[in-house]
């Protein structure tokens, strides 16, 4: 069985290498380096990338009663962010070829909301978005410009900029399914020097609990996938969870205070010296994603993951987990994933019909590097059957 998410791309060799890892400061200290010359801004490293959003969204409020504009198909832990500011999310629904807003659709939100402190932008499943249109209304109403690059890491918008140039400040995530995995961590780059001096850094470590957890997720969902047809994986799977070896991906909270310890961050070091080959090989696959499903693609161009709308998902996932694929795991399945969390978010329904529709429709195909191009063949001959 392959899988889409569930440490998909962690091999025994990565997974021994996060349950041993060691770490020193030396290592923050060249992490924090090499993101200030990438990305022309200072850096600060976060335990998990939605404490580095929380904070780029505190640092970006400047009025009593903030609101952040924010795309309508997105995850619970950016809507977290948000609300841990006391700041609004203001949702703005998406165009359905690309799964992102527009730069029109972003105009309409600052003419009916003039209050909108910041704008997120997160170029859905790595597919970068139209940033100069969007930039410059951005720009047109003197608010500030973050970059979520949880999807995005290495990509380039159409005007030739690196996704993580442009905005005023910009989150990475080194979560787990990410395109530099550290089962947890993110960073915060401030690009405007007048916000630097607002920001307050991170300073106290994770708990060794949850540091533990961290360390041994691979090789728990190593062997969850090793057993899994034989059912002794599902059991593991949901011992995992309920005797707290592991934690759900978008739960545990918004803490601003907790930084990145420094043995994941020698471990995004170890990814961030692949990546440009994690995101050759993974272009390679969308590409032939791309040959199957053409312009039907909501991800075109992008990396991290394939997205495509189908008729019956639930059908499609099925037909897929007999063929030997367990693709479940879909960004977004509600318009806030995961679905377990959107229940608890007031999102407002009614005027977001296109997320509403999308998120009805839309699965993920994987692009990591344990799956093959013979892979990518089987999974669309079957999806395309549904398109």
């Amino acid at each position: 069985m392959k899988f889409q998410a569930l440490g998909s791309h962690y091999d025994f060799a990565w997974a021994m290498r996060q349950l041993f890892a060691t770490g020193s400061k030396r290592h923050s200290a060249q992490l924090v380096q090499r993101l200030e010359r990438r990305y022309g801004g200072k850096a600060y490293l976060y335990d998990k990338g939605r404490n580095a959003l929380s904070e780029a969204v505190r640092v970006s409020i400047h009025t009593d009663t903030p609101l952040i504009a924010v795309n309508a198909l997105t995850c619970s832990v950016v809507v977290e962010a948000i609300d841990d500011t006391a700041a609004t999310p203001v949702y703005i629904d998406v165009d359905p070829h690309t799964a992102h807003f527009t730069a029109d659709a972003l105009e309409k939100a600052f003419h009916a909301r003039p209050a909108i402190s910041a704008v997120i932008v997160q170029n859905t499943y790595g597919r970068p978005c139209d940033i100069a249109a969007i930039e410059a209304v951005v720009r047109k109403f003197d608010a500030l410009l973050i970059e979520d690059l949880a999807h995005s890491i290495g990509q380039t918008y159409p005007d030739g900029r690196e996704v993580g140039t442009v905005g005023d400040l910009v989150m990475l995530s080194f979560g787990r399914d990410k395109l530099l995995d550290a089962v947890n961590g993110g960073a915060l780059i401030v690009r405007s020097q007048h916000l630097t001096e607002t920001v307050v850094a991170p300073n106290r470590w994770p708990r060794l609990r949850t540091q533990w957890q961290d360390r041994i997720y691979p090789i728990l969902t190593w062997k969850v996938r090793s057993f899994y047809v034989s059912g002794l994986g599902k059991a593991l799977l949901v011992a995992m969870y309920k005797f707290g070896l592991a934690r759900r991906s978008a739960d545990g909270g918004i803490n601003r205070s907790l930084r990145l310890p420094h043995w994941q961050a020698k471990l995004v070091l170890k990814r961030l010296d692949s990546l440009e080959q994690t995101n050759l090989q993974r272009r390679e696959h969308m590409s032939t994603y791309e040959r199957y499903f053409g312009d039907e693609l909501v991800s075109k161009d992008g990396t991290l993951r394939a997205a495509i709308a189908v008729a019956d998902r639930a059908q499609t996932l099925k037909e897929l987990r007999a063929a030997g694929y367990e693709l479940r795991d879909t960004w977004y399945d509600t318009p806030i994933g995961p679905a377990r969390k959107y229940a608890t978010i007031a999102y407002p329904t009614n005027s977001l019909p296109i997320a509403v529709e999308l998120a009805a429709k839309l699965i993920n195909l994987p692009t990591h590097s344990h799956i093959s191009t013979d892979d990518i063949e089987r999974i669309s001959a079957i999806v395309r059957r549904d398109v």
